[in-house]
Parts: structure tokens; C-alpha cells; sequence
């Protein structure tokens, strides 16, 4: 598959930087139950990775900026979890998982992880719908430990 994730932009040097990609798992790999299959797609597994310039001294000065802001935006935010993470580089970080519906029958679970290198803040996201929450800790978390600065 062709990496979207690479290329570059002229642009002037005193402009700040912002990257995100999405990763989105296929959609032909989910077994969507036969009640959803008129009204909707089962949801599908992501991973979000967002790089800026570091305003927070601390991942978990970040994550808790992040959170403050995001519970008030986010209606019935639900704060489940919070732990370090460490990264397969030996990187350290921060991770909280936090719960919201997305429509009225489905309910979101998203682990997101702050680091900082060099004065760059990644959080990472990941987002499953709440029957597949193991797949944060394993398959999702295995990939999220993997990224490199």
C-alpha cells in the first residue's frame, strides 16, 4: 500500500508545523451484525497520531490540559484510566482512556498517549467501539508503543 504519511511543503520558514495522520483499519475486515447492516457500518478501528510544538513542559501536563479542555467539550466524557506507556524505543509517556457516545447506541473508548521529543508533543489516539476495549491494551496499544519520533 502507498504511505500517504510522507511529503513536503514550501512554506515560509516562520511558520509553525502541525501533523496528523489517520490510520483506519479496513472495512472489509468487520463482521457488521445484521441490525446495522441497513442503518449504519459497524465502527471501525483507528489510530490517530498529532505532532505540534511542545507548550506543555510534561506529557502529563498535556494530557491534563487535554482533558480539561476535551470534558468540556465533549458531552458525557467518561475518565476510565490513566497509566504511564512506554514506547518499544524505551520512550516514556503518559496514556488516558476515556469513554463518550458517538450516536445513542454506540459508545466510543479512545486511549490517548502523550510524549515529548525535542520539544514536540505526539499524542496518540485510539479509538474502538466499547465491545472491542481489550484491543486498546493489545493489538491498538502493540502498534501505538511502535511509533518513533
Amino acid at each position: 500500500m502507498k504511505q500517504l504519511g510522507h511529503g513536503t511543503l514550501g512554506v515560509p520558514k516562520n511558520w509553525e508545523m502541525r501533523v496528523q495522520l489517520t490510520y483506519i483499519e479496513p472495512a472489509d475486515t468487520l463482521k457488521v451484525p445484521l441490525a446495522l447492516q441497513k442503518t449504519r457500518a459497524k465502527p471501525r478501528a483507528n489510530i490517530v497520531v498529532s505532532r505540534v510544538p511542545a507548550m506543555s513542559p510534561t506529557p502529563g501536563a498535556a494530557m491534563n490540559e487535554f482533558y480539561q479542555q476535551t470534558a468540556q467539550a465533549v458531552r458525557g466524557l467518561k475518565r476510565m484510566n490513566q497509566e504511564n506507556f512506554r514506547f518499544n524505543d524505551g520512550g516514556e509517556g503518559i496514556a488516558l482512556t476515556v469513554s463518550f457516545h458517538a450516536e445513542s447506541q454506540v459508545r466510543l473508548v479512545q486511549k490517548h498517549v502523550f510524549r515529548i521529543d525535542d520539544d514536540v508533543l505526539t499524542q496518540l489516539v485510539a479509538t474502538v467501539d466499547e465491545p472491542r476495549i481489550s484491543e486498546l491494551d493489545s493489538t491498538l496499544g502493540d502498534i501505538m508503543k511502535s511509533f518513533k519520533p
